[in-house]
Parts: structure tokens; C-alpha cells; sequence
């Protein structure tokens, strides 16, 4: 997918025979951007991507009424956001004080940083991606 996700895989089977593997099921019940997501990567500013940092999850849980909270994998942060279609807007974040591995502060930094970058959100399956509005990929969240 433009997302990087591996969808179908394909085997050679006899006599030319192509056989499909899918490696997910679909949902019934698509996704919405409402409830809890986990991130997966971030942007590092440069064309690539950063994978969040083990024992240090980053969460996201956006709620019907607009307010978005989680973990920065050190601190808590809480901030809203707006939606119109796939447009999303997100506000500046208000988070907890506590000091942290300069490693997992980096991440918090970064990840922070990029909220209220985020122009555009495109939910695949379990996976969500939100972009700037140049469309360049800012974070990668997967549902737990």
C-alpha cells in the first residue's frame, strides 16, 4: 500500500497458477479515527522514519468531543483537535513535567512537535497515518 503495508503476497503455483495469500481479514466494521491508536513511527524530518523507542509506547485516544490525550512514552499530554473529511487539525499539546532517558525525551520532543503539524489523517484497516498538508507522512499509528 502507499503506506508501506504488505496486503497480498503471491506464490507460483503449478501450471502458472498465481495464488493469494492474504496476510490480514478485513474488517466488517471500518475504522474510525475515534478511540485509541498506538504509534508505530515518526518522521525524523528528513524523508525517513523513526520506530518509537521499546518500553517507551507513545498512545493516542481521540475522543467524539474533540480532546486528544495519551502518553508521549515518558509524560501524559492532552490537547483537541478538529476534523472535516480527512483534514485534521491539532492543537498545540499541554503535557506532564516528569524527566525521562534523554533518548525517550527526544522522542516525546519529536512526537509533540508533530501534532499540530498534522494537515490530513488516512485510516487503512487497523493502521492510520497522519500527514502535513504537503502530504509528507508525520506519524504512523497501528490499534492495539
Amino acid at each position: 500500500t502507499a503506506l508501506g503495508q504488505k496486503i497480498l503476497q503471491y506464490k507460483r503455483g503449478q501450471a502458472g497458477t498465481v495464488s493469494v495469500a492474504p496476510t490480514s481479514t478485513p474488517s466488517l466494521f471500518p475504522r474510525t479515527l475515534v478511540g485509541s491508536w498506538a504509534l508505530k513511527s515518526y518522521t525524523d524530518g528528513k524523508g525517513g522514519l523513526v520506530s518509537v523507542l521499546p518500553g517507551a509506547p507513545v498512545t493516542a485516544k481521540f475522543l467524539a468531543d474533540g480532546s486528544l490525550s495519551g502518553s508521549t512514552g515518558c509524560n501524559q499530554f492532552t490537547t483537541t483537535y478538529t476534523v472535516s473529511g480527512e483534514s485534521i487539525s491539532i492543537s498545540e499539546a499541554a503535557s506532564t513535567r516528569m524527566a525521562c532517558e534523554p533518548d525517550v525525551m527526544g522522542q516525546e520532543t519529536a512526537y509533540l512537535a508533530l501534532l499540530p503539524k498534522a494537515g490530513k489523517f488516512v485510516i487503512f484497516g487497523d493502521s492510520m497515518t497522519l500527514y502535513d498538508s504537503r502530504g509528507v507522512v508525520l506519524l504512523n499509528y497501528k490499534a492495539p
